[in-house]
């Protein structure tokens, strides 16, 4: 009967100590206190709506700093933009995330080439497609 007495407590102890670390730590509340971080988080973002860039058909010159062509959204942020298409970009121009826009001086002559960029966000995708001139 004794060992049962011992055993019963360390068997609760054991459970008890597994299930605590298996779970996912939280954050500090000002107060000090641990505030527990949910499984899952709601969409911080809305899906996109009416997205294009500003100039779907940009004619820009040779040598000249372009004036930056931003993604335009009735909703929804961009958290991460990449390029599909088989043709790169024309030298010199690329696309800056922080703007949320094609940025640059193209070093590169290209007649009017088709571009798709891939865009999403926490709430979904869209591909945007442009056609790029530099002369």
């Amino acid at each position: 009967m004794a060992k049962n007495t011992y055993l019963r407590p360390l068997l609760v102890f054991l459970i008890c100590s597994a299930a605590m670390s298996c779970s996912k730590p939280g954050k500090e509340s000002p107060a000090g206190g641990q505030v527990p971080i949910p499984d899952t988080f709601p969409i911080a973002n809305s899906k996109f709506k009416n997205c294009r860039f500003e100039n779907e058909n940009p004619e820009y010159s040779y040598g000249t700093r372009i004036a930056p062509n931003r993604i335009l959204c009735d909703e929804g942020v961009a958290r991460a933009v990449s390029l599909l298409s088989p043709n790169p970009l024309p030298a010199g121009l690329s696309f800056s995330l922080a703007e949320l826009a094609l940025v640059g001086t193209a070093s590169e002559k290209m007649t009017a080439a088709p571009y798709q960029f891939y865009m999403e966000n926490e709430a979904g995708y869209l591909i945007l497609k442009m056609r790029i001139t530099v002369k």
